[in-house]
């Protein structure tokens, strides 16, 4: 059966399907398996890492260009995240709650995710015999970070940043993107800490 709709049927119809909910489906912990370079040989110095409160574990992410989406468990997909990124480098990794003053210690003082518009994308959509041009914005995952590492108490290295999902809203759901944005977030939080002049002070 085929349905004609005239033009100010089109618009009610996606009044209604775009105002229906406020929020997407909920996203729980979120498995990642980031890329690390390769050290020469694999640190034996264990690292401790301490993630300060700031990194939520239950929160709400929103921003321009896409529906607000509740997180739950985000500190165990970062804890995990991060453990599978370093593991290749470094024979021991430690997750702490509070901050020794001995020992090689990466802080993780904020990790914080929200939607960006990254550009926007124009379709066509018929209504009757009328082609009604729809423009959507294309979002990313963002996650704003702050973070340093301490070799005996002494701040070695700094990596405070911000960086962006490869996927977009326009071509894989906002799951998909979250997951794709924290693997990245893990990839970039190595690569800045543990730069080849950062491996001379701790080898």
């Amino acid at each position: 059966m085929k349905f004609k709709f005239t033009l100010p049927t089109a618009f009610f119809l996606i009044f209604i399907f775009a105002g229906c909910s406020t929020h997407l489906r909920p996203l729980g912990y979120v498995a990642v398996q980031p890329y690390a370079k390769p050290f020469q040989k694999k640190v034996t110095q264990p690292l401790n890492i301490v993630l300060m409160e700031d990194v939520r574990d239950s929160l709400v992410m929103d921003g321009g260009g896409i529906k607000k989406m509740k997180v739950s468990d985000f500190r165990l997909s970062v804890i995990d995240g991060l453990k599978s990124t370093f593991s290749k480098n470094f024979q021991t990794i430690n997750f702490l709650g509070i901050t020794p003053e001995k020992g090689l210690v990466l802080v993780i003082y904020r990790i914080r995710p929200f939607w960006k518009v990254g550009g926007s994308s124009t379709s066509a959509v018929l209504a009757g015999n009328v082609a009604v041009p729809v423009t959507s914005n294309n979002s990313s995952a963002a996650f704003q970070f702050e973070s340093s590492l301490f070799l005996n108490n002494k701040k070695i290295q700094v990596a405070d940043s911000q960086t962006y999902s490869d996927e977009l809203t326009g071509s894989a759901t906002p799951h998909k993107i979250f997951e794709d944005g924290l693997r990245i977030t893990c990839e970039t939080i190595n690569k800045m800490i543990f730069t080849d002049e950062v491996l001379e002070k701790i080898n």
